[in-house]
């Protein structure tokens, strides 16, 4: 997880705050089913809309009315103006949106560089069985086993 998109995240929060409003702020951890509402804001803003996105998603606009209701009650601020009149971000959901990306493209970098991280191990550990196996057939051709070259 970034520290810097948490951040952003709570001070956008903190300038929404203004004229006597209740300020939320976002304290807590991020947890996979933060992760996977992100996931489907996201998806709408790239969609154009709950309708698009739901066919993308194969979830219901209902759901993911319910979703995006959540991440806006869990921010604190409105993400985006839905309706007869169509989808579009507000300045705060457009931010967020920006911060999204961040995100998941640092998970996405994090997963990439781990598995980069197993593959190279991997190796290692194979390279490692074949010389323990050089090493070893190089010595059965003497008549006691174990026994090393003088």
């Amino acid at each position: 997880m970034n520290y810097l998109t948490i951040k952003r995240i709570n001070d956008a929060a903190l300038a929404v705050g203004t004229m006597g409003k209740k300020v939320n702020q976002f304290h807590s951890q991020i947890s996979d089913a933060d992760l996977r509402i992100l996931r489907i804001f996201r998806t709408v803003v790239e969609c154009g809309g709950f309708s698009a996105a739901e066919v993308e998603l194969n979830i219901s606009r209902a759901a993911i009315s319910i979703a995006i209701s959540d991440l806006e009650t869990r921010l604190g601020f409105r993400l985006c103006q839905r309706g007869r009149s169509g989808f579009s971000l507000t300045n705060e959901g457009s931010q967020v949106y920006d911060y999204t990306l961040q995100l998941l493209s640092s998970i996405e970098d994090f997963r990439t560089n781990i598995n980069a991280l197993h593959q190279h191990l991997k190796g290692e550990a194979q390279y490692w069985h074949h010389r323990q196996s050089c090493d070893a057939s190089s010595y059965s051709n003497y008549p006691y086993s174990g026994q090393s070259k003088r």
